[in-house]
Formats: C-alpha cells, structure tokens, sequence
C-alpha cells in the first residue's frame, strides 16, 4: 500500500449466520465505509457451520469486500469469547499451570494443538478467506506471574533441551522470553503452512498495560517467520488513556515496528464497552491512529458489538454511526 492508496478500513462480525439477516449487515458496512471484514471463525463454526461460513465469505467478497478470518477463541490461546473444546478431546495437551493445576487451555508447544490449529487453517482456507488474523495469542497466566503456564512434561522437556536445568516454578524475565519464543515458534509455523495454502497472515498484540499481553517484546513478535502484517488494538478504556494521545502512540509505535520489519500494518479502535457520553471518543481515536501513519484501521466490533451484552457499548449505534462517518470520509480520501 502506498500513501496514495486509500486507507483501509475494517471491522470484527461475529454477530450472524443466518444468510439472510449477514447480506443486511454487509450491505450496512460496505454503505458505513468498510473495507474489510474480520470473520470470527470459531471451532463451533469450524465443526458445525463451515458451509455457512463459505456462503458468507463468499456474499462478502461479492460485494467487493476483503475477508480475514479469526481463529476466535480457538484452544482458549487466541482472543474472544467462545468455549474451547480443544483440552476436552485432548486432555494431555493442556496447559499445567506452575503450581501443578491443570487448565483448560491448549498447549501451545503440543503436537495436537498444533495438528488442531492446521486443520483450523485449512478450513479457514476451504471458507474462502484471504488473510489470517491472529487475534492476541497468549500463555496462562494470572497476576503477575503468581501463577502461569506451562509446565507440561513437553514445555519441561524444551527447557532442559534449550536451556539447561529444570524449569522454574517462579515466573521472571527467563520464563517469560520462554514463552515468548515458544509463541513466535508455534505461530510461525502457522503461519508458513497458512501461506502454503494461499493465505495471507496478520498478527496483532496487545500493549504492556494489558493485564496478559502475550508478546512484550513487539520485535520478537514481528520477526515471525511468514508475518505479512503487523499490528495492536490500543484500547483506550479497557487499558486506561486518553484516546488521543494513548492511541496515537501505539499508533507510531505500530507503523515503526511493521516498518522496521517490512511488513504491512493496522490498528484496532475500540468499539466496545463504550460508556454513554463517550462516543465521540471513537472518533478522535481514529483521527489519531491516522495522524500517527495509520493506514489501515479497524473497529472492534461491527454495530458497537450490540450483539454481545457483556461487551456493548451503552448507546451502540451511535459508536457505530461515528465510525461508519470516519470511514466514509477515509475511504474518500479526506
């Protein structure tokens, strides 16, 4: 993409599967400026509704909008909402915590997790999409680290071979690099099996403040091997900041990292969780990101993520309508 090049402009839906009531939503955001759509492809989905999930895929691409797919919720490692059943079939590769507590939670070092995620990968590609969004992709962890994971025998086992001795039980600086290059590990082998199906791949992570952000360190996370895109979600309310100036930094911070990597880049706005009052906040953040270099912005989630009570905004449409005003005007060029 070049400065000339209009700027990007998406947004997450997870909201319908119903054919009818999706092609009234598409239709709302191609009218609200949208670019791109971000489709939550979970493993319900992936069992239950991969023929639906081609019928929307395709009803986007038809009107003249990309498609990325989001491995939502999948394994209980990458973002959103849904129930895993990943640790119910594979109850030897979930994460155990440091002080010996099984969790739900797929390992991420695990054969099977990663046997689970390319077959995820290849529906992804059978559904018709173009670009792969891993949504902030974490390990276990509570607190600061009073508890974490994983101590699995596999995750042991690449401790001794990496780096000597017996894992730690406390958490500091040498588990968390750890961790961190076991994540880069498992995603860059996804992500170069994605590209062999035709794939594009784009990563996005959370900032320090999140209470588990994944990747501290935003160049290991960039350096993964077949990353096409790099990007955060600087989420003003939900981390704390003025939308302005706490937006427009993780805005330059993203477009530098992307830059420094060679890669394509986008951020998120929050579209959620948005208190009456406080719509117009949307607004000025996405002014921000763009003042910041931004080319490529998106909003999570489609119609102020009305669908979803745990997670709407208190006045939905209205988050929705100044997005949808910004977009029209990006897309245009002004």
């Amino acid at each position: 993409m070049t400065t000339r090049d209009p700027i990007q402009t998406g947004v997450a839906y997870f909201e319908g599967r119903a054919p009818k009531h999706v092609a009234a939503d598409l239709d709302d955001m191609v009218s609200s400026g949208v670019s791109y759509v971000v489709h939550c492809f979970s493993e319900f989905d992936m069992r239950w509704a991969r023929g639906t999930m081609a019928d929307i895929v395709r009803a986007t691409k038809a009107r003249g909008l990309g498609a990325w797919i989001d491995p939502w919720g999948l394994g209980e490692v990458f973002g959103g909402e849904p129930f895993s059943r990943f640790g119910a079939v594979h109850p030897e590769a979930r994460q155990v915590r440091s002080d010996g507590q099984p969790t739900t939670i797929a390992c991420l070092n695990q054969p099977a997790f990663r046997s689970w995620m390319k077959a995820w990968i290849d529906a992804a590609a059978e559904v018709g999409g173009e670009e792969v969004f891993w949504d902030e992709p974490t390990w276990f962890l509570q607190g600061s680290g009073e508890a974490w994971g994983c101590r699995c025998e596999a995750c042991r086992s690449l401790w001794r071979e990496r780096r000597g001795g017996e894992m730690p039980i406390a958490y500091g600086p040498e588990v968390q690099a750890f961790l961190e290059a076991g994540m880069s590990d498992l995603l860059g082998e996804l992500c170069l099996y994605a590209r062999s199906q035709g794939l594009r791949n784009s990563l996005c992570i959370m900032p320090p403040e999140a209470t588990n952000p994944g990747f501290r360190d935003w160049d290991t996370a960039a350096s993964i091997p077949g990353l096409d895109d790099f990007g955060s979600d600087p989420y003003w309310i939900s981390f704390g900041g003025v939308p302005a100036d706490y937006v427009g930094r993780y805005a330059r911070k993203t477009v530098e990292v992307a830059r420094r990597h060679g890669l394509d880049h986008h951020l998120w706005i929050q579209g959620f969780e948005i208190p009456s009052g406080r719509e117009d906040e949307v607004g000025t953040a996405i002014d921000a990101a763009v003042a910041a270099g931004v080319r490529n912005v998106a909003l999570w989630s489609y119609d102020g993520c009305a669908a979803m009570s745990t997670c709407t905004c208190d006045r939905p449409a209205e988050v929705w309508r100044i997005a949808g005003e910004r977009f029209r005007r990006l897309r245009a060029g002004r």
